[in-house]
């Protein structure tokens, strides 16, 4: 691929996981100050043990989607989706305010776009650059979402006191929208990585090479590893969730029924998060 193809594909990845990451962020801090200010955190604990599930279903219905549409079909479905259901929740919050069935759902619609969008963007990211030198693109493709989560939150934190907190989901629709643009003009690179992982296949036919017993070796090695990053993720999550937890019980008790304060709260607490990760992810961990 040429230099200027390969940047074509690199700031459309970029968009892609901007488009990403601002949803998710206007989605979680209005699930957040909604929920803890209307419904309170005497329900939260339910709340934590069935979204946990949910989100579990909905990584199970994603691998099934997948398999049957493909991953450009799911994708572009699952966007689609979020984008509907967003503008019906705004309706709903509008109607009926105080309603738990709807608060929940904004609250398990956040989580499920976090997980889905994380999945999603990391598999689109191995697609595109399979063994293709990513370390020279990552961090300006990753730099997407940290200038999204960012901008997003300060946006969430400044407006809150002249826009209505449910109508933010709107906005969110429509960047869902907006993300589809990019990832359908990724689509000739998806052809493109097909057919060379197709010649590659082909290539190692033809040398004659034991490929049944290379893979069984890969298979049982391939295990392993993947056992043990799932204990680890486990036990990060179990300590996350139990910090979450008590935090977000410390802001409702300082906050109280105060939905357009939590919101600024959370707006520009998630927003100056995505900033400190972006800093470290240049600084530190590189």
């Amino acid at each position: 691929m040429s230099e200027r193809g390969r940047q074509a594909q690199v700031w459309l990845l970029f968009f892609y996981g901007f488009g990403n990451a601002a949803t998710y962020s206007i989605a979680r801090t209005i699930a957040d100050s909604t929920y803890l200010s209307r419904i309170g955190t005497g329900r939260l604990p339910e709340v934590y043990l069935l979204s946990a599930g949910i989100v579990a279903l909905a990584a199970l219905a994603h691998s099934a989607s997948s398999k049957r549409f493909g991953l450009r079909g799911t994708i572009g479905g699952t966007l689609l989706t979020f984008s509907s259901v967003s503008v019906l929740l705004a309706l709903s919050m509008s109607r009926v305010p105080d309603s738990l069935a709807v608060l929940t759902t904004g609250y398990f619609l956040a989580q499920i776009r976090g997980s889905l969008g994380t999945i999603h963007f990391a598999t689109v990211l191995n697609e595109q650059f399979t063994r293709q030198g990513v370390k020279r693109y990552v961090g300006v493709i990753g730099a997407g979402a940290t200038i999204a989560g960012f901008s997003s939150g300060c946006m969430l934190g400044v407006l809150s006191d002249y826009w209505q907190v449910e109508n933010f989901l709107y906005l969110a629709a429509v960047i869902d929208l907006l993300t589809i643009l990019p990832f359908v003009y990724l689509r000739r690179f998806f052809s493109n990585q097909r057919s060379s992982v197709t010649e590659k296949h082909a290539q190692v036919h033809e040398s004659g090479q034991s490929v049944i017993g290379w893979s069984r070796k890969v298979d049982r090695s391939g295990s392993r590893l993947v056992w043990m990053l799932a204990s680890v993720v486990m036990l990060c999550i179990v300590a996350v969730t139990l910090i979450e937890f008590q935090w977000k019980v410390a802001a409702a008790n300082v906050w109280g029924g105060d939905v357009v304060g939590m919101t600024k709260y959370f707006g520009f607490f998630y927003g100056t998060l995505y900033l400190i990760t972006g800093v470290l992810q240049l600084t530190v961990t590189a």
